[in-house]
């Protein structure tokens, strides 16, 4: 996420969705036609992980408290972050990244560790995903998992945990 924000927080507006976007194609195209992901196929788990003396991932009750549990420390630090002063610049930037340039804050330092925390929690939502199916295919590389996500966003609200999460919620009541 780091390398990627890093090129494309070169970026604004439509230009910055495109080129997220065309880095996503292009590791679509690389898991998807080459045998590091595995091909179309994707790859597949030979074992749930286990959490030694703590649980079996396999069982889904045990699975879904673990789930619930990264979902909240997971908001717990978002909320943190949020009463930061990070998070306060990270809100003058999103208002007047201008403003912020001139009153002497790096906006591009802080919108890449923005981007990169965002990385991150992707990454542990696609391993929870593939501990839950047992496998991860190229297609969850594709653009529609973006637009799934901005749905998400668009139902519950910009700029409010709660509202990510309940717009989440809302997304897949309304998909099932």
């Amino acid at each position: 996420a780091a390398l990627i924000g890093a090129l494309s927080l070169r970026t604004r507006g439509v230009y910055f969705i495109m080129v997220t976007l065309a880095f996503s194609q292009m590791a679509y195209y690389v898991f998807h036609d080459t045998a590091i992901g595995g091909g179309s196929d994707g790859i597949y788990l030979a074992a749930r992980p286990t959490l030694p003396l703590v649980a079996n991932l396999g069982n889904a009750r045990t699975f879904y408290y673990l789930t619930l549990a990264l979902l909240a420390l997971a908001f717990g630090a978002l909320a943190a972050i949020k009463r930061s002063r990070f998070g306060h610049a990270l809100a003058g930037i999103r208002v007047n990244e201008t403003r912020m340039r001139a009153a002497g804050f790096s906006t591009y330092a802080y919108k890449l560790a923005a981007f990169t925390i965002a990385g991150a929690l992707a990454g542990v939502a696609g391993l929870l995903w593939a501990i839950k199916d047992g496998f991860v295919n190229p297609e969850l590389l594709a653009w529609h998992q973006s637009g799934a996500v901005l749905l998400m966003l668009i139902l519950g609200g910009m700029g409010s945990l709660r509202g990510a999460v309940l717009g989440a919620l809302a997304f897949l009541v309304l998909k099932e």
